[in-house]
């Protein structure tokens, strides 16, 4: 999916291309070094995965290492498709426009969306504000104009929170990153054992 070879367990770190591929900063990839020899020394499972923007939109590569007793790792790797875990909402972004396109022809701006973003974590409209360098009036009414925008033609308007759940929308919004960024994140730790 990256266009690069085919992991297998036999690759050291040193010679992935799917780290530099990605865009893995020289220091991301001396830290991957390091941890996977102190978790080879401490026999524990670490797991990391990285999430970049590829011609062909979001990927996301995971993969979970488990020491073996006489050296080395037994490798899981997964390539996903973000997509496919925020319900095809990251296919209706426009990078260029910074607006995420609605079935109904309307638009959700970058500000709309970190709006959302902190409507969607139960944050007040004072906090959210805050958040945004305006007041809670403003905020307010653009809560008003994203429910309007969500509210399917004909219909009786629900709550905002109903319409989320409705168009299901909640993880897209959850999720941490900026998906105007078109960074690439990378994210290591030690496994859990159970």
């Amino acid at each position: 999916m990256a266009g690069l070879e085919a992991y297998h367990p036999d690759m050291k770190w040193e010679r992935m291309e799917l780290a530099k591929g990605m865009g893995l900063s020289e220091n991301h990839q001396e830290y991957i070094l390091e941890l996977e020899h102190k978790m080879l020394t401490k026999h524990q499972p670490i797991s990391n995965s990285v999430r970049a923007a590829t011609s062909n939109g979001w990927m996301e590569a995971l993969k979970h290492r488990t020491p073996l007793r006489g050296g080395g790792f037994r490798s899981k790797s997964y390539v996903v498709s973000p997509s496919s875990h925020y319900n095809g909402w990251p296919l209706l972004l426009n990078n260029h426009l910074e607006v995420l396109e609605l079935p109904n022809g309307h638009h959700l701006t970058r500000t709309d969306l970190s709006v959302l973003n902190m409507f969607v974590q139960g944050l007040s409209r004072k906090v959210i504000a805050h958040g945004t360098q305006s007041t809670v009036k403003s905020v307010e009414n653009r809560l008003a104009k994203i429910k309007d925008k969500l509210t399917p033609e004909g219909e009786r308007a629900h709550g905002l929170a109903q319409l989320l759940v409705l168009h299901r929308l909640m993880p897209f919004l959850m999720a941490t990153n900026d998906w105007f960024a078109l960074e690439t994140e990378f994210t290591q730790h030690v496994a859990h054992t159970s």
